[in-house]
């Protein structure tokens, strides 16, 4: 009883920051180099559209080296005629509207990972990730203004890393560059609790060819256990629990590059205690963001869009058309922290 009042602690100091602005306080932010470039693009040495042609005359959008959008045209299908199909899309390929904003993040994950960005909690745009696993995911058509841009990957079991969170100023006819994002692990467990003495799967994928640092956490025990991950970035480890104490663990894993700790994967909670149970697939209607948690971030996802007009149906809760007390109390109802 005393952890569900202290989750609730939690929930009502985000509730009064929403209703009561004064009573705000400092977080820390992911700090990421921030450029702002001129609104030549074509001329900036910058994958702006993310296509992986750069400037004048390389990219196909680029009409002279002083346009400003590498945005290549969109092809439209032959008329007429059924079955066929053709012409060109992408999700880059937006029309830049003018006196808006456009930012590209350039950052590392892992191999063939879908990288989703999103503008103060929308998703706004998405890309995959090279070979080696770097990206460069474009997003376009920004208001100007104060804006919060978060990154994170998603791995082929639709597994999420941890969200990187950068906030900067996005000036009109401009491009903002973020880099230096770096993206954690993913993880998951094929058991929530399991018998004492039995073992729990533990998968995930990272950069290629890495060791993997496995962070296991109680009350009364911390141990890191190693792993490496395969030339496609995959690993797993079966974690013996014949030597782990009964009770709840926290897992989260990490890498390191050079002498440099990376960033944890999202924690997983598993109980060693007198039962197998199986992970499952969870889906409460408040876990607006999908990694099984009613928390912070879906709190302010949901928070976003106080007062707004037209609310996207996955942060309007109880689907009346509108942010209010109502889907504050939705979330305070499934709220796990």
């Amino acid at each position: 009883m005393q952890h569900l009042s202290f989750k609730y602690c939690v929930f009502i100091v985000a509730l009064m920051a929403l209703f009561f602005p004064s009573a705000l306080f400092a977080t820390s932010v992911v700090s990421v180099s921030l450029t702002v470039l001129p609104s030549t693009a074509c001329s900036d040495g910058i994958d702006n559209d993310g296509d992986l042609k750069i400037d004048y005359p390389n990219d196909p959008g680029c009409l002279s080296s002083i346009s400003v959008s590498e945005v290549d045209p969109i092809v439209s299908p032959p008329s007429g005629g059924g079955g066929g199909g053709g012409g060109y899309s992408s999700s880059n390929s937006v029309s830049p509207i003018l006196g808006t904003g456009r930012a590209v993040i350039l950052g590392t994950s892992f191999p063939n990972a879908q990288v989703v960005a999103l503008v103060d909690g929308v998703q706004k745009s998405t890309s995959t990730t090279l070979s080696n696993g770097s990206f460069s995911i474009s997003v376009h058509n920004i208001e100007p203004g104060l804006r919060s841009f978060s990154v994170y990957a998603i791995d082929a079991l639709k597994v999420k890393t941890a969200s990187v969170s950068v906030s900067t100023t996005v000036n009109e006819n401009t491009v903002t560059n973020i880099s230096g994002i770096v993206l954690s692990p993913t993880l998951s467990a094929d058991k929530t609790e399991v018998k004492k003495g039995g073992t729990v799967l533990l998968t995930g994928v990272t950069a290629p060819l890495q060791t993997v640092f496995i962070e296991i956490k109680s009350n009364t025990i911390s141990k890191t256990i190693t792993t490496l991950s395969n030339k496609t970035g995959a690993y797993s480890l079966s974690l013996d629990t014949g030597t782990l104490d009964l009770g709840s663990y926290a897992i989260k894993t990490y890498c390191v590059d050079g002498n440099k700790h990376g960033p944890y994967s999202r924690s997983v909670g598993v109980v060693v205690g007198l039962k197998n149970l199986f992970a499952f697939t969870c889906g409460s209607r408040a876990d607006v963001n999908g990694d099984c948690k009613v928390n912070l971030v879906d709190f302010s996802m949901v928070a976003y869009w106080y007062k707004r007009n037209n609310p996207p149906i996955s942060v309007d809760l109880n689907g009346d058309g509108k942010i209010s007390l109502a889907d504050f109390s939705i979330l305070a109802f499934n709220w796990t922290g």
